[in-house]
């Protein structure tokens, strides 16, 4: 009885996690969608705040962040940067046959 409870539990679990990841995968496009200029219009200024809800990982509830659309590519540059820097160090430290 206990096990068919704690299989039930992890099966809910499961699906739960697996219909979450699935609803961050359809509204990361519509985002990215909602965001992109129409075509035939002037493209939005620099300085316009943009705000976002940004969902953390392991987590249901969204955090609304609001910056300018100067600061959001910066910050999504930093990013692609860091993680160019962090795979440099992993093939330069795993490539000396350590």
């Amino acid at each position: 009885m206990i096990q068919t409870l704690a299989a039930a539990a992890a099966a809910i679990m499961l699906l739960s996690a697996a219909s979450a990841a699935q609803a961050a995968s359809d509204a990361a496009p519509a985002a990215k969608a909602a965001e992109a200029p129409a075509p035939g219009k002037a493209k939005p200024s620099k300085d316009k705040v943009v705000c976002r809800v940004e969902t953390p990982v392991g987590s249901r509830v969204g955090k609304r962040v609001c910056m300018t659309l100067a600061e959001r590519e910066r910050q999504e540059e930093d990013a692609v940067k860091g993680f160019g820097e962090m795979q440099r160090v992993v093939n330069t430290t795993f490539s000396k046959g350590n």
